[in-house]
């Protein structure tokens, strides 16, 4: 079992002396090949960042003019449609 060409081989020995050091690196986004007398035991790698995945919060108004008008056809208000919502709970 070998690395993928980006991920560091580190030893038992050297994590035990010095964690900080690839917990950094995970943090950085490196993997590691976990190594024990010179055979792979493990691959250490970061989870997927879900900040990536997830979009700044916006600030500011929110633009309406990309909503489609909606006509209510079960109350005569958007307020009563809401009291009436509740009124199910």
């Amino acid at each position: 079992m070998s690395g993928t060409g980006r991920d560091e081989r580190i030893g038992i020995r050297e994590l035990r002396q010095n964690p900080a050091a690839m917990v950094a690196g995970i943090k950085r986004g490196k993997s590691y090949v976990l190594t024990e007398y010179n055979r792979d035991l493990a691959t250490i790698a970061p989870i997927a960042d879900t900040a990536a995945t997830v979009g700044p919060k916006r600030t500011g108004p929110v633009d309406v003019s990309v909503f489609s008008r909606h006509e209510l056809r079960t109350a005569r208000s958007v307020d009563a449609l809401l009291d009436d919502l509740a009124g199910d709970r």
